[in-house]
């Protein structure tokens, strides 16, 4: 499709959605057993396999991936005619016609994808993975506090952490910072990674391992990392993730209670995921739990 400047009247005077900014895509590693590093099906998805996602329907209708001045900012963008992308069109409708050029589909393999939201194509389909809601994780932080099943890719906005070449250089700094303080702690180095990966690590697994894994993982994943270990609230969730471990704390499908009592790790107005559990753990009324906790993990 050939792009062609906005001049359509109908679009909104000064409006742009399009932005300088980088979204990655990444494929969330399966947790299940059947699919080991070795297997062609490793993180759950194999290496020639791909999903497709399009506009997703809510009560048989599609849904509206743009707002009003989104989709009349696009149509003129494209020099389509007016309602074209109108999710209720009835002829030549944008997100389900075959077109050559028309974006009303996203393929992703195991390698994920990058998209550029100063690119309309890539806008376009970064909020069709939006609309994906079953499917797409929106950001790391809800990976964390509220997994779903469904979920297949996680969302990484780059514009959260360092973007240029010297802010990455100074993020790795940072990051080889906190791994000293770390890298003595073989369960620490754990809950790390698995924080990381969403990838559970066995406490057999010998230390040496565990740094090699994390460093290559600082040099490779260097945002997702320090994502995770400058988190405020880092040992009290390894205190959770341990206490897990040995039945100190009892992990009901990512909620977190005391094995010996059923006591809710949180306050009564809020979940215990493993978030808020680690914020209540670290709140200065609760350190003589936190400190309980701690002595028996050891």
């Amino acid at each position: 499709m050939e792009e062609q400047k906005v001049t359509k009247s109908r679009k909104k005077d000064n409006f742009n959605p399009l932005k300088k900014e980088i979204v990655e895509i990444k494929l969330i590693p399966s947790t299940s057993r059947m699919y080991k590093d070795e297997s062609p099906l490793s993180k759950g998805l194999a290496e020639t396999s791909s999903i497709s996602y399009a506009v997703p329907r809510e009560n048989g209708m599609l849904m509206a991936v743009l707002t009003p001045d989104e989709q009349a900012f696009f149509e003129a963008y494209f020099n389509l005619p007016e309602d074209a992308m109108n999710p209720n069109a009835i002829v030549n409708n944008y997100w389900t016609t075959y077109n050559r050029g028309y974006i009303n589909r996203v393929i992703l393999d195991k390698s994920g994808k990058r998209l550029d939201l100063s690119n309309a194509k890539d806008y376009i389909e970064w909020k069709i993975l939006k609309a994906n809601k079953e499917y797409i994780c929106p950001d790391q932080e809800t990976l964390e506090n509220n997994r779903k099943a469904t979920y297949r890719f996680v969302m990484h906005n780059d514009n959260t952490v360092a973007t240029s070449a010297g802010k990455t250089a100074d993020l790795k700094l940072e990051l080889f910072e906190i791994y000293g303080k770390y890298k003595d702690d073989a369960d620490m180095l754990r809950v790390i990674c698995y924080l990381i990966e969403h990838k559970k690590v066995s406490p057999k697994t010998r230390i040496e391992l565990l740094k090699e894994k994390l460093v290559n993982m600082m040099e490779d994943r260097a945002k997702d990392c320090y994502a995770v270990m400058s988190n405020k609230n880092l040992e009290q969730k390894k205190a959770i993730l341990i206490g897990s471990e040995k039945g100190i704390v009892s992990d009901r499908n990512g909620f977190y209670y005391l094995t010996e009592n059923g006591q809710k790790l949180s306050d009564d107005y809020t979940e215990p995921n493993l978030n808020n559990a680690a914020n209540y753990l670290a709140d200065v009324a609760n350190q003589e739990l936190y400190f309980s906790i701690l002595n028996r993990i050891k």
